[in-house]
């Protein structure tokens, strides 16, 4: 069972939109997890794993370590506009 739930959906959207951008690209992307089902992938230009959980997410590389968890925000969409937001921001670190 490879299905994902609308946040994951949405937040994977709203992730490669945001690659896009930067001219990123979400490398290996796959689907994992026996229990709860999930999305990892690697952002090539800044050598990181993501992880887009049912009602989370995570990024993890060289001194990046972040969690998004449901419980520190007031909505799954909050989530994952701060979830983009950081992927933006370790992007526009890069080109800096």
């Amino acid at each position: 069972m490879d299905e994902l739930n609308l946040f994951q959906v949405d937040c994977e959207a709203k992730l490669l939109q945001a690659l896009q951008r930067h001219s990123a690209s979400l490398e290996n992307r796959r689907i994992e997890g026996v229990r709860e089902r999930f999305v990892v992938g690697n952002i090539d230009r800044l050598d990181l794993d993501i992880y887009i959980y049912l009602d989370g997410a995570e990024i993890n590389g060289f001194d990046v370590d972040c969690r998004f968890e449901a419980a520190d925000f007031d909505s799954l969409d909050c989530l994952r506009d701060a979830f983009i937001k950081k992927i933006d921001e370790l992007l526009n670190s890069v080109a800096a």
